[in-house]
């Protein structure tokens, strides 16, 4: 049996790669990106990434998006676009938006 596919929220144009292989939702809003970009940047996301998941009676029940793992993280969506764009473009303009 497959995945939930959900549709994906409001998503960043600027930070949704048609290769990208897992989904950050932050608040409303969802990323596409790449694990190993975090994982190279954070040894949380490393980690998290490294660790084999057991079999889960309940996989039916697990959001996808695009065939894509989706995971949901507690920062604002703003905070988590302007580390994603430190780490993917080495800057970022924090604005009032």
């Amino acid at each position: 049996m497959s995945s939930k596919e959900t549709s994906p929220g409001c998503t960043s144009n600027e930070l949704w790669f048609d290769d990208g292989n897992v989904v950050l939702a932050a608040e409303d809003k969802q990323f596409k990106v790449h694990r190993g970009m975090l994982s190279a940047h954070s040894p949380f996301f490393k980690d998290m990434f490294s660790l084999p998941q057991p079999p889960d009676p309940d996989k039916d029940q697990a959001a996808t998006v695009q065939g894509c793992p989706v995971v949901e993280v507690q920062d604002s969506a703003v905070d988590l676009q302007c580390v994603l764009k430190a780490l993917y473009y080495g800057l970022c303009v924090l604005s009032d938006q």
